[in-house]
């Protein structure tokens, strides 16, 4: 089983959104779509903070979690440090997912 957890948060608002989207609860081509998006990330490979090169106001802060397999591992990133593949699994799960 895999399972995908953003929680975004900040931004001009301040609101927060949180959605998970989890293999077993999604149809046999999401679930791999969603395995994909995880693996063109690197996302075990990525360390646990991505911090950006320069600081700004207002911006988004993600915490990203992935559990798969025995493994889990977590991310703090704000949304100017996400490389782009990151990025795309990030808003696969908040338009995908199931909102918590």
């Amino acid at each position: 089983m895999l399972r995908v957890t953003v929680e975004r948060s900040g931004g001009l608002a301040g609101l927060r959104v949180a959605s998970q989207a989890s293999s077993d609860g999604l149809s046999a081509e999401a679930g791999q779509k969603l395995s994909s998006l995880v693996e063109a990330a690197g996302f075990f490979h990525l360390p646990e903070v991505l911090a950006p090169a320069r600081q700004g106001a207002d911006r988004f802060q993600y915490k990203i979690g992935v559990e798969s397999e025995g493994q889990s591992h977590t991310i703090a990133a704000e949304e100017s440090a996400l490389p782009a593949e990151l990025r795309e699994l990030v808003n696969w799960v908040l338009t995908n997912g199931e909102r918590k």
